[in-house]
This record gives structure tokens, sequence and C-alpha cells, in this order.
């Protein structure tokens, strides 16, 4: 008889588990008392077990690493330029906000310092270490974290609008973000964040069921505040991208297409509705067959850059390149792989947007 490796056997269990918990849609909710448990006991051990309960904490810790790496221990740290190619701390980040990330010791309270801007979107989303929202805040104010409803750590990220293509509009957006503060009780000096070592195989395999589940059911009603979403549908949402928006503050469709990267799609789009045109804005953004951006020039469009049809309701994308669409092909994106991923996001939606009626079209090649 042949015996397999004990990795093998623990790997087999594990999607076992996977499975019954999908099968039962029982996954108990990471509670507020077991996450504080999780950064309490894990980060002296090793190789790290992961399972469909502590996934959504296990793939934002590992975010929360990436982001300490680069300096955002207690403190902001400020993508200054729209995402750079090799920085990119997680899959599917897009483009036309700059991103503020801080890794804060809650356990003592905080305070984010917002300063007054110029009328561009800000959103401020505290996330508790287990990918729940405690609170989305927007624009200028000083924005209290409440220690005794939160994680011992929280994850703030702060997004600012920008135009990607304006250098000057990015300088307008960098002075905003130099003013991002953090701010402790007296006499209180916040602890450093600690990563947890986690077993990355069992990671990937969580993972890609939970993906393969996002394909069919998206990502609609997967992120909010604790108790209020399913662990499964949580992880749904956390396999696709970490640091989503709850829907009433964004909406998210994630498509992936089975295309040539030299052949030109087209789609005609109707204009998503938004609670707030003045402050909301929506954009597209076009990810390779690994998720991650590939190129900056022709990567994103928002609404501020599209050129709408005619009729003012709708406007018609192409997917390709110039050789393959036309030098003259207006709403470009350059499609940087074969089988692409296009992201739409709406920020501040409508309720009709939140509730799923808005539909995308499908890409159709265009005939030469």
């Amino acid at each position: 008889m042949k015996l397999l490796a004990p990795t093998t056997v623990l790997l087999s269990l594990l999607a076992t588990s996977i499975h019954a918990a999908q099968a039962e849609d029982k996954t108990p909710l990471l509670t507020l008392d077991a996450a504080r448990k999780l950064e309490s006991t894990l980060v002296n051990e090793k190789n790290v077990a992961v399972t469909p309960e502590n996934f959504a904490f296990a793939t934002l810790d590992e975010s929360m690493q990436n982001e300490v790496k680069l300096g955002a221990t207690n403190k902001f740290y400020n993508h200054r330029k729209p995402m750079e190619l090799d920085k990119q701390p997680a899959v599917l980040m897009n483009r036309d906000t700059l991103y503020s990330f801080a890794i804060i010791d809650a356990s003592h309270g905080a305070t984010i310092h917002v300063p007054k801007g110029d009328g561009r979107y800000t959103s401020v989303h505290v996330m508790q270490h287990d990918h729940v929202t405690d609170n989305v805040y927007y624009g200028e104010g000083e924005y209290t974290i409440d220690p005794k409803t939160v994680t011992n750590f929280v994850v703030v990220n702060i997004r600012t609008q920008v135009n990607p293509n304006d250098p000057a509009d990015v300088a307008k957006a960098n002075a905003i973000q130099d003013q991002y503060k953090v701010s402790f009780p007296a006499g209180y000096t916040p602890k450093a964040f600690k990563a947890i070592d986690w077993n990355q195989e069992q990671l990937k395999q969580v993972k890609a069921h939970y993906v393969k589940v996002a394909d069919t059911r998206g990502v609609s009603k997967t992120m909010g505040a604790r108790g209020s979403i399913p662990q499964d549908d949580i992880n749904v949402g956390v396999a696709v991208a970490t640091g989503l928006l709850p829907d009433q503050h964004a909406w998210y469709s994630f498509k992936s297409y089975k295309v040539k990267k030299d052949t030109c799609y087209t789609a005609n789009y109707p204009v998503p509705g938004m609670a707030n045109p003045q402050l909301g804005f929506y954009s597209m953004t076009i990810y390779g067959n690994d998720l991650y951006l590939h190129t900056e020039e022709g990567s994103s469009l928002s609404n501020h850059e599209i050129v709408p049809n005619k009729d003012g309701k709708t406007f018609t994308l192409h997917f390709g390149s110039p050789q393959s669409c036309g030098k003259d092909a207006a709403n470009l994106l350059t499609a940087p792989t074969d089988n692409w991923t296009l992201a739409f996001r709406v920020y501040m939606p409508d309720k009709s947007v939140q509730n799923n009626e808005y539909k995308l079209p499908e890409p159709k090649p265009v005939s030469q």
C-alpha cells in the first residue's frame, strides 16, 4: 500500500473540510475575541495552518505584512504615485486612487486625522485584522477608533482620488496625503505589528476554492460590519481582493475573459448611477491573467477621462492596443496578456447599482 506524505494528507483533509463547510454553509464567524486570540497566540508559531475559519484573517495579515515592510507601522505610508508595478501589495489594485495605509496598534485606541481637501473623493476605510469593516468615513475630520470594538491591530486605508495621467493632479493629491496623521492616547507607546508565519500551500488552496466560488457568485455582500456577513461570503470577497469596501460605499465587478491580447474587443456600457455624482466616480482597470497590473499607461480609465457616446447615457470601451484597435480608438484599455481580467468599480453607487441591477456587457471582437 502506498502511503501519502504527511503534507499530502493534511492538504487532502483541508480540501475535505473546505467542501464540507461550503456544503453546510456553516463556516463559523470569527468572533472578536477569537480574532484577538489569533493575534496574541500565533505570532511565535511556525507554519500556521490555514482553514476556512481563519482564511480572511490570514489573507489580510499577509497584506498587512507587505505594508509594514514599506513603513506603515503606526503611521501612514503613502503610495505617492498611481500604483507602481513593482510595489503592488495585493492583486487587483487600481490606479485612479492613491492609497495611504497605516497598520495600527488599536489596543488602546487611536485617532485618524484627515485635513480639509479640495473636493476630490477621499475615503477612510478602517478594517479589523480579520477583514471586517469597522467604519468608512469621508473627507475632513478626526476619526476615533474605539479599542473595545476592534481587533488589537487594524488597517486604515485612505483612498485619495487622482488622475493618473496628470502629474499636476498627482502633486495636489500628494499634498493632501502628506497631512494624514495617526495619534494615540497620551503616555501610550504603540506596539509594532508582528507577522504570522502562515502555511503558504494551505493559504493558496483555500484561496483557490473561494476564487472559484467568486467566479459565479461575484463579490457583492462580502464586506461589512462584524456579524453582518456570513464567514463564507467574507472569504469569497477577500479571496478576490483584500480591502474591498462594503456595498453601500463601493460596487465591484471582476470578470476574466478568455481572449487574445492581440485582438481588439469592444463593448458598450451604460453609465452607472451614483449616490453623489459630485464626489463619487466610476472606473475600469484591466489586469493580466495573474490579476496584477502590467502596464501603467492604458491600464485604467475613469468617468473623468472617458469620452461618452452621443446619447450621454452610454460609453464604448476598446480592449487591445493601438495596433489592433487603431490609433484613434476611443476609451482604449491596453490588454496586458491573453485572458485578461476587467475590474469595474463604482464609488458611492446608488441603490440600483448596489442591488446589482447594473449589468456589464460582453466584449466582442472587432471585425477588421
